[in-house]
């Protein structure tokens, strides 16, 4: 995903797809301009990624490693 924030655009990793269909997260729960909110982990490089543990959308919680809760 690429996810807008105040400090510029930054590339949300998700898990592979199997995680991700697990955890119910599906296209249609992301439509463009949704607001989102990953947990996880930032590069420790500076580059404006992260990857994502948790993805809450809409008052839902998408947790895409739950053995990591």
């Amino acid at each position: 995903l690429k996810v807008r924030a105040a400090d510029g655009l930054w590339d949300v990793m998700l898990a592979p797809p199997a995680a991700i269909e697990r955890a119910g997260l599906t296209q249609q729960a992301v439509p463009k301009g949704a607001r989102v909110t990953a947990r996880g982990h930032k590069r420790t490089d500076g580059t404006k990624e992260i990857k994502t543990e948790r993805l809450l959308i809409g008052g839902r919680t998408y947790d895409l490693y739950p053995a990591r809760s």
